[in-house]
């Protein structure tokens, strides 16, 4: 009796009786008297071709299932919620009008000042930096408002005092600014009135945040508003949501980050997070990242994998 092996290139006939594969001779029939006559090779052809459909469709399905639950949202704050743009000009605007109203003063000449000593900041920060974030930022604010008194020719306050005028003024600011982009506000809410769990994900400061979600109305839609401060991480790389999603309690799987750049949206990756870039130039499919125009198709992005 030839075994399976030694059967070679010749035909051979496979009948799946009760979950076995069993090979006949040339003269069996299968239950309704055909004669069933394979190629061994073709079988392995089949077989190979079956297993791999099975594995895809699997695939498919398995990341289906992952959709159905709402995934947690992390949004980034400048390019999907702030126009960039009109947020710097705002700032150089509002800083006079607020530095008025607490040290007198005017409003133009508060505004040259804060222009000078910012940049020189930025110069200076450049090559000498903490990794600190919580320590940088404090030491920006107290440089800042001592870089302005110095600059007016007035008196500075002790440092204590300083950092108190610099939380005031960065607070009046930020809620003062309305630089949303077109339907982000809309969105947000629709967002939050059908169940998703919305946090910040941003590279400034937490008190920063609040303000400008305060002035837009939708501070109640969020829940935590990172700000690296919170975290104490830079947003500079994937330890930035890492940290993020430690401090959360969320798995990475399990949310999804909307961001306007790639570099962001590849950090977010690397840790195993889902993501979403907001981006009006086109994005390539080699990119690997999914893409919006604007936060407006965020709830539509959502429905399509749901």
């Amino acid at each position: 009796m030839q075994t399976f092996g030694e059967l070679g290139t010749l035909e051979a006939r496979i009948v799946v009786l009760e979950g076995r594969r069993r090979c006949l001779d040339r003269n069996d029939t299968n239950l309704w008297g055909h004669r069933v006559v394979f190629d061994i090779s073709s079988f392995h052809r089949a077989r190979r071709m079956y297993l791999y459909i099975s594995a895809c469709c699997w695939k498919k399905m398995n990341n289906r299932r992952k959709w159905l639950a709402k995934p947690i949202i992390f949004l980034d704050l400048g390019g999907v919620i702030l126009d960039k743009d009109q947020l710097t000009t705002q700032w150089q605007h509002l800083v006079g009008d607020c530095f008025v109203s607490l040290l007198g003063g005017t409003t133009l000449g508060w505004i040259e000042s804060h222009q000078v000593v910012t940049k020189h900041l930025l110069e200076l920060e450049s090559v000498e930096r903490s990794r600190n974030f919580v320590n940088f930022y404090w030491t920006h604010q107290l440089n800042w408002i001592k870089g302005l008194c110095e600059r007016k020719g007035m008196c500075v306050p002790e440092p204590a005092e300083c950092i108190d005028l610099a939380y005031r003024a960065t607070t009046w600011i930020s809620r003062h600014i309305q630089a949303a982009l077109p339907g982000a506000t809309q969105t947000i809410r629709f967002l939050h009135s059908h169940g998703y769990t919305m946090h910040i994900a941003s590279g400034s400061c937490s008190i920063e945040v609040a303000g400008y979600l305060e002035g837009m109305g939708v501070r109640h839609c969020f829940g935590h508003l990172y700000g690296a401060d919170l975290i104490n991480v830079f947003k500079e790389g994937p330890q930035y949501y890492v940290s993020l999603f430690k401090d959360v309690g969320v798995r990475p799987r399990d949310s999804l980050v909307v961001d306007d750049s790639a570099e962001a949206i590849n950090w977010a990756m690397q840790v195993g997070a889902r993501t979403v870039r907001v981006s009006t130039s086109l994005c390539l499919k080699k990119d690997l990242m999914s893409c919006i125009k604007s936060l407006n198709e965020l709830p539509a992005y959502l429905q399509q994998r749901s």
